[in-house]
């Protein structure tokens, strides 16, 4: 049986993405119930080979893209405003947080990064 349980987490490593939500991992490991991936996701945090970001969000890495939580953690959004601006050289003021156009407004918090999300409708 943890033999079954490491190939599925190797199946995470071989996928070319660092950060996974249970929508993901269900598809990779070709579940069709979110409960018994939130269970594997739990087995694999236990073990230390998953980092929960967030309830629901995970990565295989200590030091995941924080671009790629963005798109994780508050789906759907974009990275956008002064984030976008800076990372294509427009503006160069320096802003703590990344931020994100999404259908609701929250900041969330991950990995000592904040992450605004701005509502558009």
């Amino acid at each position: 049986m943890n033999n079954t349980k490491y190939t599925k987490f190797e199946t995470l490593l071989k996928s070319g993405s660092s950060v996974f939500d249970i929508a993901d991992l269900s598809m990779i490991w070709g579940y069709d119930t979110n409960v018994k991936t939130a269970l594997l996701a739990k087995y694999y945090e236990e073990k230390g080979k998953l980092i929960r970001l967030k309830n629901g969000v995970y990565t295989i890495t200590d030091n995941p893209e924080p671009f790629e939580i963005a798109q994780k953690i508050l789906s759907p959004s974009y990275i956008s405003f002064h984030t976008a601006l800076k990372y294509h050289g427009v503006v160069f003021q320096w802003y703590e947080s990344i931020s994100s156009a999404s259908i609701h407004r929250r900041t969330i918090k991950a990995k000592d990064i904040t992450y605004e999300y701005r509502q558009l409708k």
